[in-house]
């Protein structure tokens, strides 16, 4: 059986679970729907926590949340929120980075670090017995963590060889990019390091970002396991009284000016044997009431195995050797991206294509047989990953970074079965019909130019960003 054949069977298997998962929340049955499973709670010096009582498990997951990721960085320090994050492993006053490393395997933690761009997220799973003693070493590393300068090295050389590697990585190019032409000269293009802002951190630039940002009222700590509230309440003051509540820093994010009116952009990557294309925009004066009509659109269009590029432009006509979709959020606007991948014979017929049926899109009615599919695919697909915790985490992460109502969480279900034809069709038409998409291809110049060539303006960068031509109009 070919992989494809494989693919395909596995997205069907996939999608028959999910549909049959979302019967259970008929529109009847999801105004009752409550995520109401934790327990709320505050410690005096302000951290915020949820409490997820799962019975009878051995394991204890922990999920630590800053309010900062790189956007929190000084200009010409990108890299300095991810270097932080894992530098608080790298020696206190009690224990050096040797000796914290054999304290977390003796407890056989696993663990996980994010550092988005405006975000850090700690992840540690643990047996419930060495939970406690989990939660002391984590208080001494976020109080009294030192940042010795040799260990910090070892973790910018690292780094520096990382953003070497991906100089040759199509997907890492097409991202930078993308926010090169969209946040340059804002805190949100500070998620990309350069080998020159990673040299410049020392270990003092990392104690001063940790005290600036990890402070208790400027976090949410996220437990799940088979904890009792009271006893978890007081094993949490006892590790955690003496950590501070500080004075919480905020960058400003906005949208500059547009850098540029080319309407492709062509990376090269002579390394490259495939075209990446990634077609993004913004969706400015963003309001949260948007936020669950712009996911089942998202749906419908790109974001699932049974949207419509992916039906059309993957299975029906084979152009694409994958395509994914996806919306960032933010306070006030959105960033919305399609990412597809495909051969580099290829190039022009994927750009022709995707603006196609994007324009299709916009200019058709949403049928009501594709609007459900997309809610049941929403609505099962939460409701899969709530049941094991881990979609959870990611709707109080949301809840907690964007300052979103509690009723953002018992409702979520719900919002989604509210979505109708006419509210797809109204977001639409405020950011997809009347918006230019920006093209950014990423491969090999030599190969690709000719074929896209007179499709608009262009403009040409290196795989260091840095710009070598414009053409077009």
């Amino acid at each position: 059986m070919s992989s494809l054949r494989k693919n395909k069977i596995f997205h069907q298997l996939f999608f028959i679970l999910v549909l049959w998962t979302s019967i259970l929340f008929t529109f009847e049955d999801v105004k009752e729907f409550k995520i109401d499973f934790f327990k709320n709670f505050t410690l005096k010096n302000g951290l915020e926590v949820y409490l997820i009582e799962e019975k009878g498990i051995p394991l204890v997951f922990l999920d630590l949340i800053f309010k900062a990721g790189e956007s929190s960085t000084q200009i010409n320090y990108s890299g300095l929120a991810t270097v932080t994050a894992e530098g608080i492993f790298s020696g206190t006053k009690k224990m050096k980075a040797y000796q914290i490393q054999d304290r977390l395997d003796f407890f056989g933690v696993k663990t996980k670090i994010k550092v988005a761009d405006n975000y850090t997220h700690f992840s540690f799973i643990v047996l419930k017995e060495y939970f406690e003693p989990l939660l002391n070493m984590l208080s001494e590393l976020i109080q009294e963590s030192l940042f010795p300068n040799d260990e910090i090295m070892k973790k910018t050389k690292r780094l520096i060889s990382e953003w070497q590697m991906n100089r040759i990585n199509n997907k890492q190019l097409a991202f930078e990019t993308m926010y090169y032409n969209f946040f340059k000269g804002s805190p949100l293009f500070r998620l990309f390091p350069t080998r020159e802002s990673l040299s410049r951190i020392t270990g003092k630039d990392c104690f001063l970002f940790s005290k600036r940002f990890y402070i208790p009222n400027n976090s949410i700590f996220i437990l799940r396991g088979d904890l009792e509230h009271k006893t978890t309440f007081e094993i949490l003051e006892k590790n955690f009284s003496g950590w501070e509540r500080g004075q919480i820093l905020s960058p400003f994010l906005y949208i500059p000016p547009k850098r540029s009116d080319a309407n492709i952009i062509l990376v090269d990557n002579p390394s490259s044997e495939n075209v990446n294309v990634l077609f993004c925009i913004i969706f400015p004066s963003f309001d949260n009431s948007f936020r669950f009509p712009i996911l089942v659109m998202n749906q419908i269009l790109s974001g699932n195995p049974f949207s419509r590029l992916y039906l059309n432009l993957r299975e029906s006509k084979n152009i694409l050797s994958s395509v994914e979709s996806y919306l960032k959020f933010f306070n006030d606007f959105a960033l919305f991206y399609i990412y597809v991948t495909g051969k580099e014979e290829n190039a022009r017929r994927i750009i022709e294509e995707t603006f196609s049926e994007i324009k299709k899109f916009s200019e058709s009615k949403i049928d009501k047989f594709e609007l459900e599919n997309a809610k049941n695919y929403l609505k099962g697909n939460c409701s899969l990953s709530i049941s094991y915790g881990e979609r959870l985490v990611e709707i109080l992460k949301d809840k907690f970074l964007y300052s979103l109502p509690d009723s953002f969480i018992n409702n979520y279900i719900y919002n989604i079965s509210e979505v109708d034809e006419s509210s797809v069709e109204r977001m639409v038409k405020r950011y997809i019909k009347f918006q230019p998409f920006l093209v950014i291809v990423v491969g090999r110049k030599n190969n690709l130019i000719e074929k896209i060539k007179d499709l608009g303006k262009i403009e040409l960068f290196d795989n260091n960003l840095n710009l070598i031509k414009t053409q077009g109009e």
